[in-house]
């Protein structure tokens, strides 16, 4: 067996006889044509997705088998093909995460899967990527979505959906219409202290009926949701439903319209907010409506219904798709790329991804497009609010640079440090990285590229510039051609003035 089937870290669970709690179903999905399989509790809050290779792990977790007497069984029969050591430790950290095993059958997994928690190093990690940020979870709405959920089952669910497309559609068919009293309204104003207030007070509504709009799409599904709660970011309250229970449906189309449930609702929302900002007076309606339509629609579609973030939109999409897990997958895809065709480790195909067409064509695309978008829609974000609040906009463009470029440069290059694939080439990854490094700065900084900037200014002519006639009258012609060079003394106009003429001969008439 290679090198890199095997893990430093295997003799801490080689021993242990690990098995799955005694509540948990084995749910298979299929996906182009392949099966994954979803382990999740009665509930459906703890889930989690699995490879093919995995649930070989996992349908092996009985309590009476070592892992060892498991890899060695798995080895065996699938050769190259078997799951390697770090994978199987992966697995077994991640089930333990998820609450999917009987701890207490498994004591001699405490010593990794503590470490595996790393607890504190989360803890930091999370405080980092968002900042003041609290869960509390408050009720259990499982009752209230079922009322919910039996009351709407009144009318076909396909009727629910046509019509908040039709109620969208229409708003989008008037939308011309109104877009010059939109774009003159604009977003001046929209980050003053008044207009702040107004959001804190919308946001937390149309959040809360969005999360519904996940709950109920869940219970109507036969699903369980049994949290509710509130996320304080910076201390400001966002209403929260744990709708994982989803991720067991074994009809594609359901868990995508699980996903899909919240953007739809919000479309609604800023459709009919749009329905009632046409008729509304100037005022302090017609400002919440105009609100209500950029936290719902301009907001919903540039970040939680856009699948280049990692939302409902993405989600939805990875389902549509049936490529799941799609972004990390793809950035492995691209690792793995880098590894064998720069760096040169000469992986042998059978240890690499298995993929098919459309799996790559995706991976191919969706990391570099999701990259380009997280810096696009960052800086934009940074620039408007620097536009009102300069300090905290510079803040804001730091921060994103730093968790979009600098973090992930550090953590790949730990990576590439500490992968024995890399280390074991020695020279020739160094090369190759060498090489690629020096592709990316010349890209950076030696090839030209367009650069510009707007600013505001006033433009006037010099005193001795301007043209003035001495009397008042009319153009009777032009003599020079607009924007042509002219000398001094040149004629430019003939300008005619009935009025002087004929005061002109009433004087002489006096003076005869």
């Amino acid at each position: 067996m290679s090198d890199t089937h095997r893990s430093a870290e295997w003799y801490r669970i080689s021993a242990a006889r690990p098995r799955l709690r005694r509540d948990v179903r084995v749910i298979r999905h299929v996906y182009l044509g392949q099966p994954w399989y979803v382990l999740a509790d009665r509930t459906g809050t703890k889930v989690h997705r699995l490879t093919p290779a995995a649930q070989e792990v996992a349908g092996r977790l009985d309590g009476r088998r070592s892992i060892e007497e498991i890899w060695t069984d798995l080895t065996d029969r699938l050769a190259e093909d078997a799951p390697t050591q770090d994978e199987i430790v992966r697995l077994l950290s991640q089930l333990h995460q998820s609450d999917l095993l009987d701890n207490a059958d498994t004591p001699v997994l405490d010593d990794l899967l503590e470490r595996r928690d790393k607890d504190r190093l989360q803890k930091w990690k999370k405080l980092l990527l968002n900042p003041l940020s609290v869960t509390v979870p408050l009720v259990d709405p499982d009752r209230v979505l079922i009322a919910l959920a039996r009351i709407m089952g009144v009318v076909p669910r396909a009727l629910w959906w046509l019509t908040a497309l039709a109620i969208v559609a229409t708003a989008l068919a008037l939308l011309p219409l109104h877009w010059p009293a939109l774009t003159a309204r604009g977003l001046e104003g929209f980050l003053d202290l008044e207009n702040l207030a107004l959001i804190a007070l919308i946001y937390p509504v149309v959040k809360a009926i969005h999360e519904l709009g996940h709950g109920i799409a869940v219970r109507s599904r036969g699903g369980e949701v049994h949290e509710m709660g509130l996320m304080f970011i910076a201390f400001y309250p966002i209403p929260y439903v744990e709708a994982s229970a989803s991720l067991a449906f074994p009809n594609k189309w359901d868990r995508a319209a699980v996903a899909a449930a919240g953007v739809i609702v919000e479309l609604v929302i800023a459709s009919l907010a749009f329905f009632l900002w046409i008729g509304a007076e100037p005022g302090t309606v017609r400002t919440i409506l105009f609100n209500t339509m950029v936290i719902s629609g301009l907001s919903t579609l540039a970040v939680n219904g856009n699948p280049l973030l990692k939302f409902d939109g993405y989600h939805a999409l990875c389902d549509a798709i049936e490529i799941p897990n799609m972004a990390k997958r793809g950035n492995d895809w691209w690792g793995e790329m880098v590894r064998v065709h720069i760096l040169g480790t000469g992986e042998r195909r059978r240890t690499r991804m298995q993929t098919v067409a459309w799996e790559r064509l995706w991976f191919a695309l969706y990391p570099p497009a999701a990259f380009a978008y997280r810096i696009f829609i960052s800086v934009t974000i940074a620039l408007f609010v620097a536009t009102t609040y300069r300090l905290a906009g510079v803040l804001l463009a730091l921060w994103s640079v730093s968790l979009m470029l600098v973090w992930p440069t550090l953590k790949t290059a730990h990576k590439g440090l500490t992968d024995p694939r890399i280390q074991r080439v020695g020279q020739r990854a160094v090369l190759g990285a060498a090489g690629a490094a020096g592709a990316l700065a010349v890209l950076l900084f030696l090839v030209p590229l367009p650069h510009f900037a707007v600013v505001q200014g006033v433009v006037w002519l010099p005193e001795e510039a301007l043209l003035r006639a001495p009397q008042a009258g009319r153009i009777a012609a032009q003599h020079a051609e607009q924007g042509a060079a002219v000398a001094p003394g040149t004629p430019l106009f003939t300008v005619s003035a009935p009025e002087l003429a004929a005061e002109a001969r009433v004087r002489a008439a006096r003076l005869a």
